[in-house]
């Protein structure tokens, strides 16, 4: 897997002018916590628990028919701007990157961007990203963390292994964010919850 980063703000101006982002479509996205060998050696080996955005959109103006790209150690974000994205903002000293939307507001700020142009046939046929819902580890974490996203394009939610509870974020396609923390036994009562429920629809189904 090639991929380039950004480095500088000379990278960044010129990855965002490449591509016309009102004829571009966020085809498909998903979250992990992974430290996958194609990250730059740098931002890998300063470990850590940060969430890493992939994102993969199909562009338009570009040399081919989509960009994947992916914001490695996410700070803030903002899920709406995911979908109405540019690449405005600024190249922070240790080559974070900052990215604002049309009225200036910081939307995502994050430890480092890669990037690369893949034809979809490349992505039907490697399979790059994983499907909402994939689980993932991190491997920097001895007691091996899971995380799990699931979107229905409109409202996204993200569990998060937190030592022996699991942290739940909700984010609604207004930008509204929610927070909770499940403990062990709410984990319980929410599991039984939603296996009776399952069990009832498909009796349902029958």
């Amino acid at each position: 897997m090639n991929y380039s980063s950004i480095d500088k703000q000379s990278d960044l101006d010129r990855l965002d002018a490449t591509i016309c982002w009102e004829d571009s479509v966020l085809v498909e996205s998903y979250v992990s916590q992974q430290w996958p060998s194609y990250f730059p050696n740098a931002i890998a080996s300063s470990g850590g628990a940060g969430f890493h955005y992939h994102c993969l959109y199909e562009v338009c103006c570009a040399e081919k028919s989509h960009l994947e790209i992916v914001f490695i150690n996410v700070e803030d974000l903002n899920h709406r701007n995911l979908v109405d994205m540019t690449l405005s903002g600024r190249v922070l000293y240790n080559s974070g990157v900052a990215l604002f939307d049309a009225a200036q507001q910081c939307f995502l700020t994050c430890a480092k961007v890669i990037y690369r142009f893949v034809d979809i046939e490349d992505h039907a046929q490697f399979g790059y990203f994983l499907e909402s819902g994939g689980v993932g580890t991190n491997a920097h974490i001895s007691d091996e963390a899971l995380d799990l996203y699931v979107t229905d394009a409109k409202t996204h939610m993200l569990l998060n292994t937190t030592g022996r509870e699991v942290e739940v974020l909700m984010n609604d396609e207004n930008g509204n964010s929610q927070h909770i923390t499940l403990n062990e036994v709410q984990m319980e009562s929410l599991s039984r919850f939603l296996i009776q429920a399952r069990l009832r629809n498909i009796t349902q189904e029958q």
